[in-house]
């Protein structure tokens, strides 16, 4: 078959479709001569053959007008997809003539029914993924932050505050208060009395009421100085510095009366004068019987020294924790040597005193100190 023509350097070109050729002059198809007629663009048989065996052949030398026209079907052979075009291929019906067209891509994901990929809370919004089933590309879509879940609390009115109904997220600890109910002025509930001060010997204390609700304190009392017994007292002790302390206890007179007459057999038995209980005396003994009970020194409780403070020549000091016979006491300053010199000395004034201090160191508890002063 013939396709076009074109007359260049006074020669006549054709093409052959069978065999791609290109070729000018006359022409033999299918064993017949066709000469090529440049002004109608048809071949005409010159009514020769090579072919005897051919039925049509025209003989008589006929003009057979071999001229094709194309006609195309359209037919898609490549679906174009979201990423990639497809292919459109034209093909002539008479002698399968074909070329081909692209068609672009389409560009239309075709999505699925997505998934979540982070669950939305009350606080942050969740992410919901989709994916292409066709080429696997993938976009998000936002999920709206869900609701608060909330647990109510109801906290009742008080005679100081107003009551309300409390919101609290389960989740995120969010809360908001609302439904308020007014205060109760006159709702206070009058607890027992609690003591907030203890009272001493020397202090009084203090006990008030609170409303068992809000706390309030509705009343105070003073709690009075605890009561001595067994004849106890009060004793201030000046210390270094100035500043004072105190203790608590009374004298045993009839043990340092004892004491004192011990002390003076003994003297006796050993060629010496007895000795007479000075009143002036006594009271220094006295006090150093409440300064030793807090500071068992020959020494007072402000670093000074007794003799030259109360003006007396020697002291003999013994303590015991519990109560115990002036012959035994006597007995252990006697086995000692220096106290057992100071019972035999010689003194200007042949004058002493005993003090016997019992110190509160308990309810019903005391400690016991001795002194003997002489001059």
């Amino acid at each position: 078959m013939v396709k076009g023509w074109n007359v260049q350097n006074d020669n006549t070109y054709y093409f052959d479709l069978i065999t791609g050729a290109m070729v000018k002059g006359n022409v033999q198809i299918d064993g017949k001569d066709y000469t090529f007629d440049t002004t109608t663009g048809v071949l005409q048989n010159s009514g020769t053959s090579n072919d005897t065996n051919n039925p049509d052949d025209n003989a008589s030398g006929a003009n057979e007008d071999v001229t094709h026209v194309h006609s195309y079907t359209e037919n898609v052979t490549k679906e174009a997809t979201c990423g990639s075009d497809g292919t459109k291929t034209f093909t002539c019906s008479g002698c399968n003539d074909s070329y081909t067209e692209s068609i672009p891509a389409t560009g239309m994901h075709i999505w699925d029914s997505g998934r979540v990929t982070q669950e939305a809370t009350c606080t942050s919004e969740g992410v919901k993924t989709y994916t292409c089933t066709v080429c696997g590309k993938t976009k998000i879509e936002a999920i709206s932050k869900t609701a608060h879940r909330y647990t109510e609390t109801v906290v009742n009115p008080t005679c100081t505050e107003k009551g309300y109904t409390e919101h609290t997220c389960s989740v995120c600890s969010d809360t908001y208060k609302d439904n308020y109910v007014d205060i109760e002025p006159d709702a206070h509930v009058e607890g027992e009395w609690e003591i907030t001060i203890e009272p001493t010997y020397t202090e009084a204390g203090e006990k008030v009421k609170k409303c068992t609700k809000c706390g309030t304190t509705l009343e105070t009392e003073e709690i009075p100085v605890l009561e001595l017994t067994n004849g106890d007292a009060v004793y201030t002790i000046t210390l270094a510095g100035g500043s004072t302390t105190t203790v608590i206890g009374h004298y045993d007179t009839e043990k340092a009366a004892d004491l004192a007459a011990l002390v003076n057999a003994y003297r006796v038995e050993n060629g010496l004068t007895e000795l007479t209980v000075h009143s002036k005396l006594q009271e220094k003994a006295d006090i150093r019987g409440y300064q030793t009970s807090y500071y068992w020194e020959h020494l007072t409780p402000a670093g000074q020294s007794p003799t030259a403070l109360y003006n007396y020549s020697a002291e003999n000091l013994a303590w015991c924790e519990a109560a115990t016979s002036a012959q035994d006491i006597f007995d252990a300053l006697k086995d000692c040597e220096d106290h057992d010199a100071i019972m035999l000395s010689t003194y200007t004034g042949n004058i002493t005193a005993t003090s016997v201090f019992c110190k509160k160191v308990g309810e019903d508890d005391y400690e016991y100190y001795w002194v003997q002063v002489f001059r």
